[in-house]
């Protein structure tokens, strides 16, 4: 004759006191702990007449309450788990990491490169992503954004990359993703951006920013080649002696 505990039913030793589970009803009964030794070594498939200072009031109260049953032969009971099992959640606690978050804030962008896309790759030399598919339907909001902001700084990610099209058209989007950045700790932020329009920027919000600046040309007329709307070059230097005067981190890439 075999005895097992329930398929939902999990017995917990300690030092002094024992406690069996019922995770379908949610209840726990205690127990002294020789008693759950006893259960354990059942539930190995000892018979029950080869267990020492067997229980047996206790096994019927545990028949009664539908948290175990006699068998004829040695059951094999697989036992039903409720989130994840131990191993699982602890690999996944100690080794999923995130190094580096990117994230694509809109489609907009103030050029018309020759060279530009509208597939779903993205330039990680330039940070342009110009994505065909976007629309109303699929873009998403500030919570969104904070939502993954916070999954994946809990995920150890602490470098954020902010690309677009260009990011600066978007400012109150990225204004709200770099306090939430802040807040959350992220110790690297870059920003992609070709530095043409950067005159609604709150300088302020930006102190634990770096830009990476990317710029197809140096001159005019090679930008006129590479850009079909050929954007004023001087802006660019302009720029570029605003954030040399404010002392800003930046990257400069030529491509």
């Amino acid at each position: 004759m075999f005895f097992k505990t329930g398929s939902h039913c999990y017995v917990v030793q300690g030092e002094r006191q024992a406690s069996i589970y019922d995770l379908s009803d949610n209840v726990m009964l205690n127990i002294p702990s020789a008693d759950a030794a006893m259960l354990l070594e059942l539930n190995r498939g000892v018979p029950v007449e080869q267990v020492e200072n067997i229980n047996y009031l206790l096994l019927s109260q545990l028949v009664d309450k539908g948290m175990g049953s006699y068998y004829d032969n040695n059951a094999y009971i697989d036992k039903v788990r409720f989130g994840l099992p131990p191993s699982i959640r602890d690999f996944a606690k100690n080794r999923v990491r995130i190094s580096n978050l990117y994230l694509n804030i809109n489609d907009e962008c103030n050029l018309e490169c020759a060279y530009c896309s509208t597939d779903n790759r993205v330039n990680r030399m330039t940070g342009c992503k110009r994505y065909g598919g976007f629309s109303q339907d699929n873009v998403m909001k500030q919570n969104d954004y904070r939502d993954v902001l916070q999954r994946s700084h809990k995920l150890g990610c602490r470098t954020l990359h902010i690309i677009g099209g260009e990011p600066l058209l978007q400012w109150d989007l990225l204004s709200t993703i770099l306090a939430e950045a802040h807040e959350l700790g992220f110790s690297s932020i870059f920003i992609y951006t070709n530095l043409l329009d950067i005159e609604q920027v709150n300088w302020a919000q930006l102190s634990d920013a770096s830009f990476v600046i990317h710029a197809s040309a140096h001159n005019q007329e090679l930008s006129n080649q590479l850009v079909r709307n050929r954007p004023d070059f001087s802006k660019f230097y302009e720029n570029m002696n605003k954030l040399k005067k404010k002392e800003f981190p930046s990257i400069l890439m030529y491509y």
